[in-house]
């Protein structure tokens, strides 16, 4: 157990200044990714109308390529090493609510490069609490290859201060803001887990330790997009029209007053009427096809760059079969490399779930793997027809299958495997007799 002081000054000199470092970024591209970006510079002498405008132009584009990559991961269930081993981890899964819970950690994990799940010891079963890299700061000696960080940092707001829980692999510490040097030791407890349970998800990290999410390379894409739509919200509102033109209404001929009756006349009911030398005109409207041009360059760099089909950011114009199913393709990429990483950090919190328990088996269990639900657009006569073909052509067990049909769950698949041995079919009875015959008389060496 380290002491209070140690804690105290760890608290104050390492870990709370990495945390406001690291939260000064997270809170940059929190802004980006939840729609309330970096505002368009606009003239100084702009209107409240310019202002409006460039408001009305901000459009969540990251927001969109995250939860559409979020949405595509989605872990029904887990399977172990064997039956008994797989019905303990879905029992964890199911009472931490992880159908719930996951698709938090999925998302913060895509936007921002890392989230995490803490595991601390609970009964029946563990308990698991997603946290934001807004909300948790992790110390590592080795952040690329450690399974486990060193040291955690909670830091949540109460009031006009502020709480911090700080773990190691032992104790659990909690902290307070207030006090005259800045940080109160309030009291202590013991995890006894023999690691900081703490589990980090990633989207995606180096060899060095360094992560990055889904808004920070693309935030100069955002960036200009708001400016494009900016521009395209100035020209429709101000100079979408032609204006019609008349010169020389002031000459010599009509006075005054007749000049303003006739520029009345001419504005409400369109009728080119006037004096000698009087010329009547228009100014084209802006062509906007410029813009536009430039908005959906914009929006096809974003969507190559973020690996996003075009039928999602809009783009469903000229584009060929082989095209977007080469974009989707390239989509699923995305997806099976998401879905390695972050079916790694199940089976980690499953396994520091089941050492937690006492379950040393289950704690070593490295076969465990977490089955993702399967979003392919496919109808369902297709899905089946391609998976009968499996059946009788690969001779793959039929009941194998049945969890991948589209819209059967794990637990539905599981539910008729169950049914389908307690009720055997006539073929089934009959072979069954068959081989206890046959057994009977021609015993097995």
């Amino acid at each position: 157990m380290t002491s209070k002081n140690a804690i105290r000054e760890l608290v104050k000199d390492q870990l709370l200044p990495a945390y406001w470092q690291q939260r000064q970024r997270i809170d940059l591209l929190d802004c980006w990714y939840r729609w309330n970006p970096e505002k368009v510079d606009v003239h100084r002498r702009a209107t409240k109308e310019h202002r409006a405008l460039r408001d009305m132009g901000e459009t969540p584009w990251l927001w969109l390529t995250v939860k559409t990559t979020a949405q595509g991961l989605f872990a029904e269930t887990v399977t172990g090493r064997d039956d008994p081993a797989t019905k303990r981890f879905v029992d964890v899964l199911q009472r931490n609510r992880w159908a719930q819970r996951q698709p938090m950690v999925h998302r913060e994990g895509i936007a921002y490069g890392q989230s995490f799940v803490q595991v601390l010891p609970g009964d029946p079963v563990s308990q698991w609490t997603v946290k934001s890299p807004r909300r948790m700061y992790t110390s590592w000696r080795d952040e690329a290859n450690d399974e486990f960080p060193e040291w955690s940092l909670d830091v949540v707001k109460s009031g006009d201060h502020f709480l911090y829980t700080v773990m190691d692999g032992d104790e659990i510490y909690r902290l307070s803001s207030e006090g005259m040097d800045g940080i109160t030791f309030i009291d202590s407890e013991p995890h006894r887990t023999g690691v900081t349970p703490v589990v980090r998800y990633v989207n995606f990290m180096d060899s060095d330790g360094r992560v990055v999410g889904e808004v920070e390379p693309y935030v100069n894409v955002a960036r200009r997009l708001n400016k494009t739509e900016y521009d395209r919200m100035l020209i429709q509102h101000f100079n979408s029209w032609k204006i019609r033109t008349a010169t020389n209404l002031e000459g010599e001929g009509p006075s005054d007053e007749e000049a303003e009756q006739l520029k009345m006349k001419l504005a409400q009911d369109d009728i080119l009427t006037g004096g000698e030398g009087v010329e009547f005109g228009t100014l084209d409207e802006t062509n906007l096809e410029s813009i536009l041009s430039a908005r959906e360059a914009d929006i096809e760099i974003l969507s190559a760059l973020t690996q996003t089909p075009p039928n999602i950011t809009g783009r469903m114009v000229n584009i060929g079969a082989e095209a977007l199913a080469f974009a989707n393709a390239m989509y699923g990429r995305k997806l099976t490399d998401l879905q390695r990483s972050f079916g790694e950090s199940n089976a980690q919190v499953l396994r520091l779930s089941a050492w937690q328990a006492g379950n040393t088996a289950d704690s070593e269990d490295w076969k465990l793997a977490t089955k993702w639900a399967d979003f392919e657009t496919q109808s369902m006569s297709q899905a089946v027809d391609a998976l009968g073909k499996a059946a009788q052509m690969l001779e793959v067990p039929k009941e194998m299958l049945w969890d991948r049909i589209p819209t059967v769950t794990a637990q539905e698949a599981s539910r008729w495997r169950d049914h389908r041995r307690d009720n055997p079919s006539a073929s089934d009875r009959i072979a069954g007799a068959l081989e206890k015959a046959n057994g009977a008389d021609y015993p097995r060496g």
